[in-house]
């Protein structure tokens, strides 16, 4: 069962009258998605086979999705606007230098929650354009950090390298620590990227 990330995104749902069964339908087809995507790639599934896994009909699901690529996007997107959202927690939209630790800890927390999503997801059989939101991100969030610093940081090298490094660097301790079961706390892997990156 999906852990406390997806129940809190449901509650919130429910508390802005979204349908519970609805909510029960999608959590039941995402669990579906995490099983069968242990052995399969995620754009290899069909529509029948997950509502098998998920002993929920075909009309259910086409009920609330077009097809299995939208229901993918979707099921993408609400996680990384969810993790966005938790990470974001009191911070302004850009982070600073000495938000970074707190950021992580959120970060890393919320992706613990959720770790069987997020290691299908970014796994073998995973979803690309998942991934592809998570490195767009912390793009994004590093530019806009180093910003004030680029004058002083590209007399040694540019910063678009800095930054390419950084989050390459970032990801794979995520998906390590991901498929090593998530081995240490959230925590303590803050507080070691924020001693190796700043």
């Amino acid at each position: 069962i999906i852990k406390s990330g997806y129940y809190l995104w449901e509650r919130d749902e429910l508390m802005n009258n979204i349908d519970p069964r609805a909510q029960r339908s999608k959590t039941m087809l995402i669990n579906a998605l995490i099983e069968l995507m242990k052995n399969k790639d995620a754009s290899k599934i069909s529509v029948r086979e997950l509502t098998d896994k998920a002993q929920l009909s075909r009309a259910t699901f086409y009920l609330h999705f077009e097809d299995m690529p939208s229901f993918l996007h979707q099921i993408s997107m609400e996680t990384f606007n969810m993790l966005v959202t938790y990470t974001n927690q009191g911070n302004s939209d850009v982070l600073s230098l000495n938000k970074t630790r707190t950021f992580y800890i959120r970060y890393f927390k919320y992706i613990e929650e959720n770790k069987d999503l997020f290691r299908m997801m970014l796994g073998e059989h995973g979803y690309p354009e998942f991934r592809q939101m998570l490195l767009q991100r912390g793009y994004d969030e590093y530019f806009a950090i180093l910003e004030p610093f680029k004058k002083q940081i590209e007399k040694e090298i540019p910063v678009d390298i800095l930054v390419c490094y950084i989050i390459s660097a970032h990801t794979g301790l995520m998906e390590r620590w991901l498929l090593n079961g998530c081995k240490y706390s959230a925590e303590y892997l803050a507080k070691q990227i924020e001693y190796l990156t700043i």
